[in-house]
């Protein structure tokens, strides 16, 4: 369950990376926060691709982050 935590944190991560990464282009700014973003939420979704006892496929994905959910909301 852990990797799976591991992989969905990742992932949300790794989705706010993009408007983040847009809106310091259009600012000008540089872009430190995206790509601290980029290396942290890559390093949760290797953590949890290698970590993982039972590879992940893409199909899973949805699975995956149902789970995640449920767990926090039970």
């Amino acid at each position: 369950m852990t990797s799976d935590i591991a992989l969905v944190l990742g992932l949300a991560l790794l989705f706010l990376m993009v408007p983040l990464a847009v809106s310091d282009f259009a600012a000008g700014r540089p872009y430190r926060r995206p790509v601290a973003l980029f290396v942290v939420g890559g390093l949760l979704v290797l953590s949890a691709v290698y970590g993982s006892p039972v590879p992940y496929r893409a199909g899973d994905l949805p699975d995956v982050v149902m789970r995640v959910v449920a767990y926090f909301l039970r």
